[in-house]
Protein backbone atom coordinates (compact mmCIF):
# COMPACT_ATOMS: atom_id res chain seq x y z
CA UNK A 1 0.00 0.00 0.00
CA UNK A 2 1.18 3.20 -1.03
CA UNK A 3 0.63 6.85 0.14
CA UNK A 4 -0.41 9.13 -2.38
CA UNK A 5 -1.12 13.17 -1.26
CA UNK A 6 -3.04 15.00 -3.74
CA UNK A 7 -2.59 18.79 -4.00
CA UNK A 8 -4.76 21.46 -4.93
CA UNK A 9 -3.79 25.24 -5.25
CA UNK A 10 -5.06 27.58 -7.39
CA UNK A 11 -8.33 27.43 -9.57
CA UNK A 12 -12.12 28.07 -8.65
CA UNK A 13 -15.15 25.95 -9.58
CA UNK A 14 -15.38 22.29 -8.41
CA UNK A 15 -13.66 20.95 -11.24
CA UNK A 16 -10.02 20.29 -9.78
CA UNK A 17 -11.75 18.60 -7.10
CA UNK A 18 -13.88 16.08 -9.49
CA UNK A 19 -10.61 15.71 -11.54
CA UNK A 20 -8.75 14.49 -8.59
CA UNK A 21 -11.55 12.74 -6.76
CA UNK A 22 -11.75 10.51 -9.80
CA UNK A 23 -8.44 9.25 -9.92
CA UNK A 24 -7.98 9.34 -5.96
CA UNK A 25 -11.40 6.58 -5.54
CA UNK A 26 -9.26 4.88 -8.13
CA UNK A 27 -5.91 4.34 -6.13
CA UNK A 28 -8.79 3.93 -3.04
CA UNK A 29 -10.17 0.46 -4.82
CA UNK A 30 -6.44 -0.42 -5.36
CA UNK A 31 -5.94 -0.22 -1.77
CA UNK A 32 -3.55 2.72 -1.52
CA UNK A 33 -3.90 5.30 1.30
CA UNK A 34 -5.13 9.38 -0.09
CA UNK A 35 -4.86 11.98 1.27
CA UNK A 36 -6.47 15.37 -0.20
CA UNK A 37 -4.34 18.72 0.31
CA UNK A 38 -6.91 21.45 -1.20
CA UNK A 39 -7.31 25.02 -1.68
CA UNK A 40 -10.92 25.40 -0.15
CA UNK A 41 -12.08 22.84 2.10
CA UNK A 42 -15.74 23.96 2.36
CA UNK A 43 -16.19 22.50 -0.97
CA UNK A 44 -15.46 19.38 -0.09
CA UNK A 45 -19.25 18.27 0.87
CA UNK A 46 -20.19 19.15 -2.74
CA UNK A 47 -18.40 16.80 -4.42
CA UNK A 48 -17.31 13.75 -1.74
CA UNK A 49 -18.94 10.48 -1.19
CA UNK A 50 -19.37 8.65 1.93
CA UNK A 51 -17.31 5.76 0.73
CA UNK A 52 -14.20 8.41 0.33
CA UNK A 53 -11.64 7.34 3.04
CA UNK A 54 -9.78 10.06 2.81
CA UNK A 55 -7.54 12.45 5.01
CA UNK A 56 -8.22 16.10 4.05
CA UNK A 57 -6.09 18.99 4.57
CA UNK A 58 -5.87 22.64 3.94
CA UNK A 59 -3.09 23.82 1.50
CA UNK A 60 -1.12 26.74 2.58
CA UNK A 61 -2.14 29.08 -0.02
CA UNK A 62 -1.12 32.88 -0.59
CA UNK A 63 -3.33 35.15 1.30
CA UNK A 64 -2.40 39.18 0.65
CA UNK A 65 -4.12 40.61 -2.50
CA UNK A 66 -2.15 41.82 -5.06
CA UNK A 67 -3.31 44.85 -6.18
CA UNK A 68 -2.63 47.12 -9.06
CA UNK A 69 -1.60 44.78 -11.86
CA UNK A 70 -2.78 44.05 -15.13
CA UNK A 71 -4.62 40.71 -15.81
CA UNK A 72 -2.01 37.97 -16.04
CA UNK A 73 -0.34 37.60 -19.72
CA UNK A 74 1.86 34.67 -18.70
CA UNK A 75 1.80 31.65 -16.42
CA UNK A 76 4.96 33.86 -14.23
CA UNK A 77 2.48 36.40 -13.73
CA UNK A 78 -0.47 34.10 -12.30
CA UNK A 79 2.58 33.39 -9.72
CA UNK A 80 2.73 36.56 -8.56
CA UNK A 81 -0.41 36.26 -7.41
CA UNK A 82 -0.02 33.40 -5.15
CA UNK A 83 3.44 34.82 -3.59
CA UNK A 84 6.12 34.27 -6.37
CA UNK A 85 6.72 38.51 -6.00
CA UNK A 86 7.78 38.05 -2.31
CA UNK A 87 10.13 35.74 -1.41
CA UNK A 88 9.90 35.70 2.28
CA UNK A 89 6.36 35.14 2.04
CA UNK A 90 6.77 32.07 -0.53
CA UNK A 91 9.40 30.81 1.82
CA UNK A 92 6.65 30.40 4.51
CA UNK A 93 4.18 28.02 2.50
CA UNK A 94 6.69 26.22 1.42
CA UNK A 95 7.86 25.74 4.44
CA UNK A 96 4.25 24.73 5.04
CA UNK A 97 4.36 22.28 2.78
CA UNK A 98 7.25 20.33 3.92
CA UNK A 99 5.38 20.21 7.54
CA UNK A 100 2.71 18.26 5.40
CA UNK A 101 5.24 16.09 3.10
CA UNK A 102 7.15 15.58 7.01
CA UNK A 103 3.54 14.46 8.64
CA UNK A 104 2.33 12.49 5.59
CA UNK A 105 5.16 10.97 4.09
CA UNK A 106 3.91 10.51 0.76
CA UNK A 107 4.79 8.00 -2.01
CA UNK A 108 3.66 9.87 -4.34
CA UNK A 109 2.63 13.41 -4.98
CA UNK A 110 -0.39 14.45 -7.60
CA UNK A 111 -0.14 18.06 -8.10
CA UNK A 112 -3.30 19.25 -9.87
CA UNK A 113 -2.49 23.28 -10.17
CA UNK A 114 -0.28 23.52 -7.01
CA UNK A 115 3.21 25.12 -8.54
CA UNK A 116 4.06 25.93 -5.02
CA UNK A 117 3.68 22.21 -3.91
CA UNK A 118 6.08 21.63 -7.06
CA UNK A 119 8.62 24.04 -5.95
CA UNK A 120 8.34 22.26 -1.99
CA UNK A 121 8.84 19.24 -3.63
CA UNK A 122 12.10 19.59 -5.18
CA UNK A 123 14.94 17.23 -3.99
CA UNK A 124 12.65 15.30 -2.03
CA UNK A 125 12.41 11.36 -2.99
CA UNK A 126 8.92 10.51 -3.68
CA UNK A 127 7.82 10.89 -7.10
CA UNK A 128 5.70 13.54 -8.76
CA UNK A 129 3.36 13.82 -11.85
CA UNK A 130 0.88 16.44 -12.50
CA UNK A 131 -2.81 16.25 -13.21
CA UNK A 132 -4.93 18.35 -15.38
CA UNK A 133 -5.40 20.80 -18.61
CA UNK A 134 -2.18 22.05 -19.84
CA UNK A 135 -2.83 25.26 -18.83
CA UNK A 136 -1.76 23.88 -15.41
CA UNK A 137 1.64 22.66 -16.87
CA UNK A 138 2.96 25.15 -19.49
CA UNK A 139 5.60 23.68 -21.59
CA UNK A 140 9.71 23.41 -21.49
CA UNK A 141 9.91 26.54 -23.35
CA UNK A 142 12.14 29.52 -22.36
CA UNK A 143 10.31 32.26 -21.96
CA UNK A 144 7.14 30.31 -21.36
CA UNK A 145 4.84 31.34 -23.85
CA UNK A 146 1.96 34.24 -23.36
CA UNK A 147 -1.09 33.01 -23.59
CA UNK A 148 -3.63 35.84 -24.56
CA UNK A 149 -3.41 34.96 -27.68
CA UNK A 150 -6.15 36.96 -29.12
CA UNK A 151 -4.05 40.29 -28.08
CA UNK A 152 -0.75 41.39 -28.70
CA UNK A 153 1.82 41.08 -25.38
CA UNK A 154 5.00 42.76 -25.03
CA UNK A 155 7.33 39.99 -25.21
CA UNK A 156 10.11 42.14 -23.15
CA UNK A 157 7.11 42.36 -20.24
CA UNK A 158 7.17 38.71 -20.54
CA UNK A 159 10.74 38.25 -20.29
CA UNK A 160 10.54 40.52 -17.28
CA UNK A 161 7.76 38.68 -15.85
CA UNK A 162 9.30 35.64 -15.74
CA UNK A 163 13.23 36.83 -14.49
CA UNK A 164 11.16 38.13 -11.46
CA UNK A 165 9.11 34.91 -10.52
CA UNK A 166 12.26 32.76 -11.65
CA UNK A 167 14.29 34.65 -9.47
CA UNK A 168 11.95 34.60 -6.13
CA UNK A 169 12.04 30.69 -6.74
CA UNK A 170 15.64 30.93 -6.90
CA UNK A 171 15.82 33.01 -3.76
CA UNK A 172 13.64 30.42 -1.33
CA UNK A 173 15.39 26.86 -3.30
CA UNK A 174 19.07 28.92 -1.81
CA UNK A 175 17.44 29.60 1.84
CA UNK A 176 16.17 25.76 2.15
CA UNK A 177 19.84 25.11 0.43
CA UNK A 178 18.57 23.79 -2.47
CA UNK A 179 19.85 23.94 -6.46
CA UNK A 180 18.31 26.81 -8.10
CA UNK A 181 16.88 26.79 -11.46
CA UNK A 182 17.77 27.79 -14.52
CA UNK A 183 14.39 28.29 -16.46
CA UNK A 184 10.93 28.74 -14.89
CA UNK A 185 9.42 25.83 -17.00
CA UNK A 186 11.79 23.36 -14.91
CA UNK A 187 9.61 24.23 -11.77
CA UNK A 188 7.47 21.53 -13.70
CA UNK A 189 10.23 18.59 -14.43
CA UNK A 190 8.29 16.35 -13.28
CA UNK A 191 7.91 12.16 -13.14
CA UNK A 192 4.91 11.78 -15.70
CA UNK A 193 2.64 14.93 -16.99
CA UNK A 194 -1.32 14.07 -17.40
CA UNK A 195 -2.75 16.34 -19.54
CA UNK A 196 -6.95 15.97 -19.17
CA UNK A 197 -7.70 17.14 -22.58
CA UNK A 198 -7.51 16.48 -26.56
CA UNK A 199 -4.43 17.82 -27.70
CA UNK A 200 -6.47 20.08 -30.02
CA UNK A 201 -7.31 21.83 -27.02
CA UNK A 202 -4.28 22.15 -25.46
CA UNK A 203 -3.90 26.27 -24.12
CA UNK A 204 -0.33 26.53 -25.29
CA UNK A 205 -0.17 25.20 -29.41
CA UNK A 206 2.67 23.05 -30.94
CA UNK A 207 3.63 21.93 -27.34
CA UNK A 208 7.27 20.96 -27.63
CA UNK A 209 8.46 17.02 -26.85
CA UNK A 210 8.25 15.82 -23.57
CA UNK A 211 6.89 13.60 -20.88
CA UNK A 212 3.29 14.64 -21.31
CA UNK A 213 0.52 12.40 -22.13
CA UNK A 214 -3.17 13.04 -23.46
CA UNK A 215 -5.27 11.18 -21.39
CA UNK A 216 -8.69 12.79 -22.27
CA UNK A 217 -11.03 15.11 -20.68
CA UNK A 218 -11.93 13.63 -17.02
CA UNK A 219 -15.24 15.08 -15.44
CA UNK A 220 -17.57 14.37 -13.25
CA UNK A 221 -20.58 14.30 -15.80
CA UNK A 222 -22.90 11.77 -13.52
CA UNK A 223 -23.44 13.52 -10.72
CA UNK A 224 -26.55 15.78 -10.29
CA UNK A 225 -30.20 15.82 -9.96
CA UNK A 226 -32.25 14.92 -13.66
CA UNK A 227 -33.45 18.19 -15.62
CA UNK A 228 -36.96 19.22 -15.81
CA UNK A 229 -37.24 20.99 -18.63
CA UNK A 230 -40.38 24.02 -19.59
CA UNK A 231 -43.04 23.12 -21.23
CA UNK A 232 -42.05 25.23 -24.08
CA UNK A 233 -41.54 24.76 -27.82
CA UNK A 234 -38.45 25.53 -29.61
CA UNK A 235 -34.87 23.91 -29.66
CA UNK A 236 -33.87 22.96 -25.82
CA UNK A 237 -30.63 25.32 -24.74
CA UNK A 238 -28.77 23.98 -21.26
CA UNK A 239 -27.26 27.18 -19.86
CA UNK A 240 -24.55 26.56 -17.46
CA UNK A 241 -23.50 30.10 -16.14
CA UNK A 242 -22.04 32.15 -13.07
CA UNK A 243 -23.74 34.76 -11.07
CA UNK A 244 -20.50 36.31 -10.89
CA UNK A 245 -20.15 36.82 -14.98
CA UNK A 246 -20.88 40.70 -15.66
CA UNK A 247 -23.35 40.45 -18.91
CA UNK A 248 -25.45 37.64 -16.54
CA UNK A 249 -28.14 39.30 -16.75
CA UNK A 250 -28.23 40.13 -20.18
CA UNK A 251 -27.62 37.01 -20.84
CA UNK A 252 -30.72 35.76 -18.77
CA UNK A 253 -33.07 38.65 -20.40
CA UNK A 254 -32.15 37.50 -23.94
CA UNK A 255 -32.81 33.81 -23.14
CA UNK A 256 -35.76 34.46 -21.28
CA UNK A 257 -37.36 36.35 -24.29
CA UNK A 258 -36.14 33.62 -26.96
CA UNK A 259 -38.85 31.31 -28.43
CA UNK A 260 -36.89 28.22 -27.16
CA UNK A 261 -37.34 25.97 -24.14
CA UNK A 262 -34.31 26.83 -22.10
CA UNK A 263 -33.15 25.17 -18.79
CA UNK A 264 -30.45 26.98 -16.93
CA UNK A 265 -27.94 26.71 -13.41
CA UNK A 266 -26.84 29.77 -12.54
CA UNK A 267 -24.14 29.06 -9.79
CA UNK A 268 -23.96 31.85 -6.94
CA UNK A 269 -27.40 33.56 -8.42
CA UNK A 270 -29.80 34.97 -5.54
CA UNK A 271 -33.47 33.77 -5.52
CA UNK A 272 -34.13 37.60 -7.08
CA UNK A 273 -32.04 37.19 -9.77
CA UNK A 274 -34.01 33.98 -10.53
CA UNK A 275 -37.23 35.29 -10.29
CA UNK A 276 -36.66 38.04 -12.21
CA UNK A 277 -35.98 36.71 -15.60
CA UNK A 278 -37.94 33.13 -14.62
CA UNK A 279 -40.46 32.57 -17.85
CA UNK A 280 -42.65 30.26 -19.31
CA UNK A 281 -39.77 29.07 -21.36
CA UNK A 282 -36.75 30.04 -19.29
CA UNK A 283 -36.84 27.59 -16.01
CA UNK A 284 -34.20 27.41 -13.39
CA UNK A 285 -32.65 24.65 -11.60
CA UNK A 286 -31.66 26.08 -7.77
CA UNK A 287 -29.22 22.72 -7.58
CA UNK A 288 -26.69 21.26 -10.29
CA UNK A 289 -27.57 19.08 -12.99
CA UNK A 290 -26.62 15.87 -14.30
CA UNK A 291 -24.73 17.13 -17.11
CA UNK A 292 -24.98 13.02 -18.82
CA UNK A 293 -28.93 13.68 -18.45
CA UNK A 294 -28.89 16.99 -19.31
CA UNK A 295 -27.03 16.93 -22.36
CA UNK A 296 -29.08 13.98 -23.75
CA UNK A 297 -31.89 16.07 -24.43
CA UNK A 298 -30.31 19.36 -25.33
CA UNK A 299 -29.47 20.61 -28.81
CA UNK A 300 -27.09 23.39 -27.64
CA UNK A 301 -24.94 24.67 -24.64
CA UNK A 302 -24.66 27.69 -23.10
CA UNK A 303 -21.38 28.21 -20.69
CA UNK A 304 -17.94 29.97 -19.52
CA UNK A 305 -15.93 27.81 -21.82
CA UNK A 306 -14.77 25.63 -18.75
CA UNK A 307 -12.72 22.49 -20.32
CA UNK A 308 -15.38 20.40 -18.76
CA UNK A 309 -18.54 21.70 -19.83
CA UNK A 310 -17.18 22.01 -23.36
CA UNK A 311 -15.74 18.35 -23.40
CA UNK A 312 -18.89 17.23 -22.36
CA UNK A 313 -21.02 19.42 -24.74
CA UNK A 314 -18.55 17.69 -27.75
CA UNK A 315 -18.94 13.73 -26.29
CA UNK A 316 -22.65 14.49 -26.71
CA UNK A 317 -22.56 16.29 -30.30
CA UNK A 318 -24.08 19.48 -29.00
CA UNK A 319 -22.75 22.76 -30.38
CA UNK A 320 -21.92 25.52 -27.80
CA UNK A 321 -21.46 28.95 -27.22
CA UNK A 322 -19.02 30.31 -25.00
CA UNK A 323 -19.16 33.23 -22.65
CA UNK A 324 -15.53 33.33 -21.06
CA UNK A 325 -14.58 34.82 -17.76
CA UNK A 326 -11.06 34.05 -17.35
CA UNK A 327 -8.33 33.75 -19.67
CA UNK A 328 -8.24 30.30 -19.66
CA UNK A 329 -11.52 30.10 -20.65
CA UNK A 330 -11.27 32.48 -23.23
CA UNK A 331 -8.62 30.19 -24.85
CA UNK A 332 -11.05 27.12 -24.99
CA UNK A 333 -13.55 29.19 -26.40
CA UNK A 334 -11.71 30.54 -29.43
CA UNK A 335 -10.49 26.99 -29.61
CA UNK A 336 -13.96 25.84 -29.99
CA UNK A 337 -14.89 28.78 -32.38
CA UNK A 338 -11.69 27.94 -34.70
CA UNK A 339 -12.76 24.55 -35.18
CA UNK A 340 -16.37 24.87 -35.90
CA UNK A 341 -17.91 23.39 -32.72
CA UNK A 342 -19.09 26.55 -31.59
CA UNK A 343 -19.22 30.19 -31.08
CA UNK A 344 -16.83 32.59 -28.64
CA UNK A 345 -18.00 35.77 -27.00
CA UNK A 346 -15.87 37.76 -25.11
CA UNK A 347 -17.53 39.88 -22.19
CA UNK A 348 -16.82 43.27 -24.28
CA UNK A 349 -19.03 42.40 -27.53
CA UNK A 350 -21.96 40.81 -25.47
CA UNK A 351 -24.52 43.03 -26.02
CA UNK A 352 -23.29 43.79 -29.69
CA UNK A 353 -22.36 39.92 -30.27
CA UNK A 354 -24.82 37.98 -28.35
CA UNK A 355 -28.20 37.97 -30.59
CA UNK A 356 -26.92 36.57 -33.85
CA UNK A 357 -24.52 34.19 -31.65
CA UNK A 358 -27.94 32.30 -30.43
CA UNK A 359 -29.29 32.72 -33.59
CA UNK A 360 -26.07 30.78 -35.03
CA UNK A 361 -25.96 28.39 -32.53
CA UNK A 362 -29.42 26.93 -33.20
CA UNK A 363 -29.44 27.68 -36.97
CA UNK A 364 -26.45 26.69 -38.47
CA UNK A 365 -26.25 23.43 -39.98
CA UNK A 366 -22.56 23.06 -39.84
CA UNK A 367 -21.92 23.14 -36.63
CA UNK A 368 -24.08 20.42 -35.83
CA UNK A 369 -22.72 18.70 -38.58
CA UNK A 370 -18.54 19.03 -37.10
CA UNK A 371 -19.95 18.75 -33.63
CA UNK A 372 -21.51 15.26 -34.71
CA UNK A 373 -18.66 14.29 -36.38
CA UNK A 374 -16.40 14.76 -33.62
CA UNK A 375 -18.81 12.87 -31.40
CA UNK A 376 -18.58 10.11 -33.29
CA UNK A 377 -14.96 9.91 -32.87
CA UNK A 378 -15.38 9.16 -28.96
CA UNK A 379 -17.52 6.33 -29.01
CA UNK A 380 -14.78 4.58 -27.33
CA UNK A 381 -14.25 7.18 -24.10
CA UNK A 382 -14.22 6.05 -20.90
CA UNK A 383 -13.61 8.11 -17.69
CA UNK A 384 -12.89 5.05 -15.81
CA UNK A 385 -10.20 4.15 -18.66
CA UNK A 386 -8.89 7.47 -18.13
CA UNK A 387 -8.22 6.77 -14.47
CA UNK A 388 -7.08 3.39 -14.60
CA UNK A 389 -4.42 4.63 -17.15
CA UNK A 390 -3.49 7.17 -14.54
CA UNK A 391 -3.16 5.06 -11.74
CA UNK A 392 -1.55 2.25 -13.61
CA UNK A 393 1.57 4.85 -14.71
CA UNK A 394 1.85 6.10 -11.26
CA UNK A 395 2.22 2.71 -9.64
CA UNK A 396 4.87 2.20 -11.84
CA UNK A 397 6.56 5.28 -10.99
CA UNK A 398 6.38 3.91 -7.74
CA UNK A 399 7.68 0.64 -8.26
CA UNK A 400 10.93 2.29 -10.24
CA UNK A 401 11.54 3.79 -6.74
CA UNK A 402 11.18 0.72 -4.86
CA UNK A 403 13.60 -1.05 -6.58
CA UNK A 404 15.80 2.03 -6.55
CA UNK A 405 16.16 2.46 -2.71
CA UNK A 406 16.66 -1.56 -2.35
Amino acid sequence: MARVLFAWELGAGLGHLNRMLQVARNFQRRRHQVFMVVQDLSKVHQVAHPEDNFLWFQAPVWLPPLRDRPPAASYAEILFFTGFLDPGGLLGLVRGWHALFAAIQPDLLVCDHAPVSLLSARSTPFKKVTLGTGFFHPPNLAPIPPFRVWEQTDSQRVKESEAKALDTCNQVLRAMGQAALSNLHELFSVDACFLTSWPEFDHYANRPAGNHVYVGPLTETSSGRDPVWPRAGGKRIFAYLKAEYTGIEHVLDALSRSENCVLAYVSGASDQLLSRYASSNLMFSKTPLSLDAVLEEANAVICHAGMGTVSTALRAGCPSLNLPLYAEQRIIGERVAELGYGICVSEKRLEEDLPLALHTLLHNPELLLRTKAFQNTQTNYSAEAITHTVVEQCELLMKQRAANDR
